[in-house]
């Protein structure tokens, strides 16, 4: 029998969700997160209203008994009205099977927490031997200058570099994107990556995860 504690069991799924959208079209409008998974063969899909949640600005749902064969989330935007534009939905495949967390940022589906607006700051670690640039804008502030600003090495981060950007309140990166400075870019396949403040770890197959890699120092 599954242990469920304040709504959190060994199976629990947990999805978080940020609306981009401005403030008056949210309160005019109902989200719905959805799952789809494969179970005894076929396709099933279950959805829930989202709720405000402790994390600033996100909202989220939860499944106490998480299915095993999760293959794609989604949102599902309904407006009640009609002067408003329709709806819309928005669907992300799964690469990671069985996570406990998801995120669904502006520029993707992130596997694990969201950040808190209450790091002022984003931390980015990305294994390279070169060096590496990131170039960036942010939502208060246009793009840097290239190549951009530089990542440094971090002592017992495994061939990990890591580069910190110290941000104001409310104030998130918008577009990111790295580079070597000599014409080699990661753009996140031409979509550029978006950053809330917190800190992530980009991997080598461009899923982006949240926390530091093993070992590294996170106030070196």
């Amino acid at each position: 029998m599954l242990e469920i504690q304040d709504g959190v069991g060994p199976r629990a799924l947990t999805i978080y969700f940020r609306s981009q959208e401005p403030k008056d079209v949210q309160r005019i409008s109902t989200f719905s997160i959805w799952i789809r998974y494969q179970e005894d063969g076929r396709t099933v899909e279950t959805s829930q209203r989202v709720e405000p949640s402790d994390v600033n600005g996100y909202l989220w749902c939860k499944w106490d008994n998480r299915p095993k064969q999760i293959f794609a989330i989604g949102v599902r935007k309904d407006t009640m009205d009609p002067r408003v534009a329709n709806g819309y939905e928005q669907m992300y495949l799964i690469e990671t099977e069985d996570q406990p967390v998801y995120s669904i940022a502006p520029d993707g589906l992130i596997y694990g927490m969201p950040a808190s607006f209450e790091q002022l700051e984003v931390v980015i670690h990305y294994r390279s031997s070169n060096q590496l640039y990131l170039h960036y804008c942010t939502n208060f502030k246009s793009w840097t200058s290239l190549p951009g600003e530089s990542f440094t090495n971090a002592e017992g981060s495994d061939g990990y570099l890591r580069i910190r950007v110290p941000l104001q309140f409310d104030e998130y990166i918008a577009g990111a994107a790295i580079n070597d400075g000599r014409g080699w870019w990661d753009n996140n396949r031409g979509r550029d990556y978006t950053f809330f403040p917190g800190e992530y770890i980009i991997e080598p197959s461009g899923i982006v995860r949240t926390g530091a890699p093993e070992g590294s120092k996170r106030n070196a």
